[in-house]
């Protein structure tokens, strides 16, 4: 809704919202800061058997319109275990201001939560002991000044640590940043995770240290949850220790559980006898054996690419 719909529309879908007193899914897909929206008689405090929120986009007036608005929401719902929140724009809301209205007493029990482009502060944990699904992307968004990544990556970590100390075990894990606490949670376990996809991975932190990384990864996090995985995706954004090489074939050939693979390949890490052979064919070669004790079903949901090697490197 925004301000050039009518009274009488307005109105109809507040009543109709009203009257949904079952609704377990509320989705709210924002349009951007074009326009004003008139949402605060929306009353979605009276939908109390929520499940589900999920609120994507932005507006003017967010604080005291979609936060106001979706906290009562939470205030209300009790069975709430899935939280999405996306914020594609500068200076976001705390994410603990969604749960400012929520009595003391009251203990969400969430399942999945997702966060992209705003900052997350870990002080929530209570509220995660039953926390099986964890996104957290963009926290601190690429263009930012290096003092904002680092700040970010230092709360991102202490996150993973207090997942660590509070032994939550999550079964699904979608990540853009990699870090010493993050790995050392994923050492914690095993037997129980089904995805890890670490996307669009870039480059805040030395060549060296994310390298280091990578090698602790497949030499001793990866053999630990191979067996459960059902999917993997590592995507970085540049050529590094992350991409795949034939030396993991052995590991891979123990994914027995994978149903998708997503993976990114060091071009120079190739060799092809035939410079004048398409690089679909070159690729087809260069996967076909490292692969080989996985699946063809798994083969058939294999997305792979060639990233270009970084002279900084």
């Amino acid at each position: 809704m925004n301000e050039h719909d009518s009274y009488w529309a307005r109105q109809s879908v507040s009543d109709a919202l009203t009257s949904l007193r079952f609704l377990r899914n509320l989705k709210l897909i924002l349009p951007g800061s074009v326009y004003n929206l008139t949402m605060n008689g929306l009353h979605l405090n009276r939908l109390i058997h929520l499940e589900r929120i999920s609120v994507s986009g932005t507006c003017d007036d967010y604080d005291s319109i979609i936060v106001s608005e979706v906290a009562g929401a939470i205030e209300k719902s009790p069975s709430l275990a899935h939280l999405e929140v996306h914020y594609p724009r500068d200076y976001p809301p705390p994410v603990q201001n969604f749960l400012a209205k929520r009595s003391p007493e009251m203990h969400l029990g969430f399942s999945h939560v997702s966060i992209a482009d705003m900052s997350y502060n870990f002080r929530v944990m209570p509220h995660l002991h039953a926390l099986r699904s964890l996104e957290l992307t963009n926290t601190a968004p690429y263009l930012k000044p290096l003092e904002s990544l680092m700040e970010s990556r230092a709360l991102m970590a202490k996150i993973y640590k207090s997942l660590t100390d509070e032994h939550i075990l999550l079964s699904r894990i979608v990540i853009d940043d990699v870090f010493p606490a993050f790995l050392d949670y994923l050492g914690s376990y095993s037997g129980i995770l089904t995805e890890i996809s670490i996307i669009c991975l870039y480059k805040p932190v030395s060549w060296r240290e994310l390298d280091e990384l990578a090698a602790r990864l497949y030499a001793f996090i990866l053999p630990k949850h191979i067996g459960s995985l059902e999917i993997l995706d590592i995507s970085p954004m540049f050529t590094c220790g992350w991409c795949f090489h034939p030396k993991e074939h052995s590991l891979f050939s123990q994914a027995k559980c994978l149903r998708s693979l997503s993976i990114s390949f060091a071009f120079a890490d190739f060799s092809v006898e035939n410079p004048n052979l398409p690089v679909d064919y070159a690729l087809d070669d260069a996967v076909r054996d490292p692969l080989s004790g996985i699946s063809d079903s798994l083969k058939k949901n294999l997305s792979s690419r060639y990233l270009p090697l970084c002279n900084s490197h």
